[in-house]
């Protein structure tokens, strides 16, 4: 008689999947991110919910910012949709057409409306409702890793 037994969901999908699935704490850790959001209470709050989960953040108040403080460092790009100067779309767009391969997430408070899908369309690999949350983000990093998006990971 065969006996298994699954300690976790992470041991879950090292059964089935054949792969090690990364701790989520480690990954965290090791992504440096810009976030773009021209509010500045928002861009406040996001950036103490990522470095709260352990992440090293930088800010851009605009599209235009971002631009000029993109290193390659950043593994992730957090934009917000509505900003002065050049969009989170045309941010997104501009970014892919200077080759730049990372994933990029969209923000936006708009939950109806075309605004996901020009974004989407724009080349963003996922968006999300505003606010932000610790659990919306850890997912989206979840389905970054699990798509191959998110494989450069370095402490």
């Amino acid at each position: 008689m065969i006996r298994q037994t699954l300690t976790s969901s992470e041991e879950a999908d090292r059964q089935l999947t054949g792969h090690l699935t990364p701790d989520m704490d480690q990954v965290l850790a090791s992504l440096h991110i810009l976030t773009v959001e021209d509010d500045a209470m928002l861009r406040l709050l996001n950036s103490k919910l990522l470095a709260k989960l352990g992440l090293k953040v930088d800010e851009a108040s605009d599209g235009s910012e971002a631009l000029e403080m993109l290193n390659d460092s950043h593994n992730l790009i957090l934009t917000d949709y509505f900003m002065p100067n050049l969009s989170g779309t045309e941010l997104i767009k501009r970014l892919r057409e200077c080759g730049y391969t990372g994933p990029i997430v969209g923000l936006t408070a708009a939950t109806i409306g075309e605004q996901q899908q020009e974004m989407l369309d724009a080349g963003a690999d996922k968006v999300l409702a505003k606010p932000l949350t610790a659990q919306a983000f850890k997912e989206v990093v979840g389905e970054l890793i699990v798509n191959g998006r998110l494989i450069k990971i370095s402490p």
